[in-house]
């Protein structure tokens, strides 16, 4: 603290001081110590860090500096909310097997619980058979209200609310959990609400999911991968309607070629790396070069991406083993030494092979 500051907050400590022990005036107009001082006193004692000591700005994020978190969850909860418009809650449109609450003030005939017919009426006392497919819930409480104020009464006060939902089904098919056909339960389920309640793609799935609709989507095809990445994927928050399908894709069987005891095509399944599909493939042949084996990855623009893989550094734990995508070759060249051997080695059997057969056929 500099020695004028000092001064200054000696100066205001003694004014305050005697502001607070002069005597006391009884009259309305007496007045509390002066604010100012007070907040001139909390100025003054405030220590400031002295500038040799002050931090360094932050510095903004770039390619190299990780943003704060609070920056970092910005762009996901954009991307999370970046689908289609939700529709509002009472625009579900009924179907047949859909149950209903119908509730009328005054009319406690009326008031209970229906399931609608499969001929997509649903029967209610009083006034008979009604029309329930295709209307929300305000549309049947108006249709319900002007019925029961036409023959009943004079104002009819009508809540219809739909408690169980079977009637707008989506069909949840290919390379997921439980696929199957899955009643919406309200107006703003997703693609994604529906995927997971189908518990989610299966460890066989591929990359692409395939959304067929009478609505405004028509076909649409949406890339998986930021899922299986733990990235948003705005496309999967398409609000779905009754008779949508869902269709995830199989992954494309991962080729192993080259020197492995049994070259080729295997099952893709999520999670598997190349050593783990070498494995698979029987392992490296006798005449494998255990530093030649290339990983072709077909990239979305049709070239292909070439990873070179040293088998003997990834089993030491020395370099990263690779996950396998659908779709994927992993080639296993031949060492040149070995595959002289290899050859001269089944040469030689070949020729001992025959010359035992030989003599077994002379005897």
């Amino acid at each position: 603290m500099s020695a004028t500051r000092a001064l200054l907050l000696c100066c205001v400590l003694l004014a305050h001081a005697c502001a607070r022990l002069s005597p006391v005036r009884h009259d309305e107009d007496a007045e509390a110590p002066s604010p100012v001082l007070d907040s001139l006193l909390a100025q003054l004692t405030t220590v400031e860090p002295a500038a040799e000591h002050q931090a360094d700005p932050a510095p903004a994020p770039g390619p190299d500096v990780a943003a704060p978190a609070a920056e970092q969850a910005a762009p996901a909860l954009l991307l999370a909310s970046a689908g289609p418009a939700d529709r509002l809650a009472g625009d579900y449109e009924m179907g047949s097997s859909d149950q209903i609450h119908v509730s009328v003030a005054g009319v406690d005939e009326l008031t209970g619980d229906y399931r609608i017919g499969g001929d997509g009426t649903v029967m209610l006392p009083l006034i008979g058979s009604v029309a329930a497919r295709g209307r929300t819930e305000a549309e049947m409480a108006v249709e319900i209200q002007k019925r029961l104020e036409r023959d009943y009464v004079h104002h009819a006060d009508v809540l219809v609310t739909v408690t169980g939902f079977e009637g707008q089904r989506v069909s949840v098919l290919g390379a997921v959990a439980n696929p199957g056909f899955y009643p919406l339960q309200g107006t703003r389920e997703t693609v994604l609400d529906l995927l997971m309640r189908a518990g989610g793609p299966s460890s066989t799935a591929g990359s692409s999911l395939f959304l067929t609709t009478d609505h405004d989507l028509g076909h649409a095809t949406i890339d998986l991968t930021g899922l299986y990445e733990d990235r948003p994927v705005p496309a999967l928050n398409a609000v779905l309607h009754g008779g949508d399908t869902i269709q995830v894709q199989e992954g494309e069987p991962v080729f192993v070629e080259g020197w492995v005891e049994k070259p080729a095509p295997y099952p893709f399944q999520r999670g598997t790396t190349v050593c783990q599909v070498i494995t698979k493939a029987g392992g490296l042949h006798f005449g494998a070069s255990s530093h030649g084996i290339t990983l072709l990855r077909p990239e979305p623009s049709g070239t292909l991406h070439e990873y070179t893989i040293d088998y003997d550094r990834v089993s030491a734990g020395e370099e990263q083993d690779l996950h396998v995508e659908p779709g994927d070759r992993i080639r296993v060249a031949g060492a040149a030494p070995k595959v002289v051997a290899w050859g001269v080695y089944r040469f030689v059997s070949g020729i001992i092979s025959v010359g035992i057969g030989s003599t077994i056929a002379l005897f």
